[in-house]
């Protein structure tokens, strides 16, 4: 069998999925950090407004923000598919 990640052989997950409602709260997470993190990119285009010394605050940001909603989308997909894990 082959995992998501096309590795050959059985690959679990070390820990439980999420629940219904879980599942739900990571989507609305991670959409949510992603505008954020989008609207934060557009704080670094040139000519927007910006305050001085706060363009490498808000290039962190970004990064810090995009790089959670591509965790949560992580946490959501990795069990799409998978058989239920038991418990």
């Amino acid at each position: 069998m082959e995992g998501p990640d096309g590795m050959a052989g059985q690959v679990f997950p070390v820990f439980s999925p999420p629940s219904e409602e879980q599942r739900l709260a990571l989507a609305v997470a991670a959409a949510y950090l992603k505008r954020s993190s989008t609207e934060a990119a557009t704080r670094l285009l040139p000519g927007a407004l910006m305050l001085d010394g706060q363009i490498e605050l808000m290039a962190q940001l970004r990064d810090d923000l995009n790089q959670s909603a591509v965790l949560c989308e992580t946490l959501v997909e990795v069990f799409d598919g998978w058989p239920a894990i038991r418990r």
